[in-house]
């Protein structure tokens, strides 16, 4: 085991290090000063972390170094895979890193950096198709995939190819190209995130916010009334506050995890697949007495789940549908619920007998299945359009001609139909 507090001799790297890193080494000053050259090793993990404005942590590779109250670090790491941790607080109190991974990008050993600068603002990290990183907070070459955390102020990163992690704070903006790879970027600021190629996921946490929210995902793309905006997101999962919430999601690309989580206020969902799930899909709708609803949609293409919704409109998807519901009573209590089958020959499915509903038209083309037997816990009521047939727990009704008959309509001619 090796213990460093000043510094171990460099060797030639061809890069570009830190001007205070080189100049020390140059001029033979220690103070404060270590640089690590592994690139003859096997493999190496690296932690660095800050303390009082300098770096402590250690490197292991086929023996361990650790050191402490190092102001200026200079390592360059080995050919093979390497992995590399930085609490980057330091760098804010004028200490200097340099980092290099030891071989160019490429698709056969990729290395690794996580990078935390959550403690300091404006950070640019940019990063180009060679491997190198221009940023104002360190210097870094050749590292292959990146998470990173980001803090306060506005903030610019742009990543590589390999998948990516990047996460964002509260009152923050922030502007994050990940490019291509399977992406994964948190956010908690006002964000313009463009994800790239690949499958990219967003998380949108947004629970302290006390102001109403709107979100619109369409596709891959999405704008959230913060200002946020969202490109190339295949999934996302975005939980908001107490605000009275609007969500509109269009044919979204998730065919793994997208999902909504409301938090309190009256939040209202409008949740089109009508374009997607060709091969019939299913859903279930539910809640507990008078809450809010909640549930899932499952297609051959696509899943979506949602929580804490109290106005839901609910467009199935382009084959045969089938929709469960097991709601309580949240109409009863102001909130609402429209299903609307779209093509295909689509089923809402509910857990109770016939005889506890009614069905008759709203006038506008669709109809009303309104829960009248108190025994059956009280389903509410909802609205129903392009839906072919109800399956109670006792009977199928095919609904198909009922959509021709409106309030207009004789009793005897309404009976007769169903």
């Amino acid at each position: 085991m090796n213990r460093f507090g000043a510094s171990f001799g460099p060797a030639a790297t061809g890069l570009s290090m830190p001007t205070s890193l080189a100049a020390r080494l140059a001029a033979g000053d220690p103070k404060g000063t270590l640089f690590l050259d592994l690139s003859n090793e096997a493999f190496a993990i690296a932690n660095v972390d800050s303390a009082n404005g300098a770096f402590t942590g250690y490197v292991a590779a086929s023996q361990l170094t650790e050191f402490s109250g190092i102001k200026h670090l200079g390592i360059v790491l080995t050919p093979a895979e390497d992995y590399v941790s930085v609490d980057a607080a330091a760098l804010g109190a004028r200490a200097s890193l340099f980092l290099d991974a030891g071989e160019r990008p490429d698709n056969l050993d990729v290395d690794y950096l996580n990078i935390d600068f959550s403690s300091l603002r404006n950070v640019i990290f940019d990063a180009d198709a060679a491997g190198q990183v221009r940023s104002n907070y360190g210097t870094f070459a050749n590292f292959e995939q990146y998470s990173i955390q980001l803090g306060a102020g506005v903030n610019s990163v742009n990543t590589g190819d390999y998948g990516d992690n990047i996460s964002t704070r509260t009152g923050s903006r922030n502007t994050i190209n990940s490019g291509d790879g399977v992406d994964e970027i948190a956010s908690q600021g006002i964000d313009k995130v463009d994800a790239g190629g690949g499958y990219d996921f967003w998380f949108g946490t947004y629970t302290s916010t006390r102001t109403a929210l709107t979100f619109e995902m369409h596709g891959s793309a999405g704008t959230l009334s913060n200002g946020s905006t969202l490109t190339n997101v295949e999934s996302f999962s975005l939980r908001t506050g107490i605000g009275n919430d609007r969500f509109n999601i269009v044919d979204p690309d998730s065919v793994v995890g997208a999902s909504i989580a409301a938090g309190g206020g009256f939040d209202a969902l409008h949740a089109d697949f009508s374009h997607r799930a060709d091969h019939g899909a299913y859903a279930s709708i539910g809640s507990v007495g008078e809450q809010s609803f909640s549930g899932y949609f499952r297609g051959d293409d696509v899943q979506f789940d949602f929580s804490s919704i109290e106005a839901l409109t609910f467009v199935g998807g382009a084959g045969d549908d089938a929709v469960y519901l097991n709601t309580g009573a949240v109409t009863r209590a102001g909130g609402s619920l429209e299903i609307e089958g779209a093509d295909g020959h689509d089923q809402v499915i509910l857990a109770a007998a016939r005889a506890g509903y009614t069905i008759l038209p709203d006038g506008t083309g669709g109809l009303v299945i309104n829960d009248i037997d108190p025994g059956n816990g009280d389903t509410g009521r909802f609205t129903m359009r392009d839906v072919e047939t109800v399956a109670f727990s006792d009977q199928m009704v095919e609904l198909t001609q009922l959509y021709a008959l409106t309030p207009a309509n004789s009793l005897m001619d309404w009976h007769m139909a169903i």
